[in-house]
């Protein structure tokens, strides 16, 4: 009942908040978590990467073509 008071209160994301500050208290969830932006961050930084990449080459071919 108090989770539907703070959800209603807070909102969806302050009751996301809440609860992942309530589970980083957990020293494994913490590492997970930190693990699991690592991987987020570098999938961002390849995805960008690839379309700079896409598009310098067909850039390239256009101009070629």
């Amino acid at each position: 009942m108090y989770i539907n008071f703070l959800a209603e209160k807070r909102g969806k994301e302050g009751l996301k908040s809440l609860i992942e500050s309530f589970l980083e208290e957990k020293e494994t969830f913490s590492e997970f978590l930190k693990g699991l932006q690592k991987e987020h961050d570098a999938a961002k930084i390849d995805l960008n990467t690839a379309i700079t990449q896409f598009f310098q080459l067909k850039g390239a071919s256009t101009r070629t073509a």
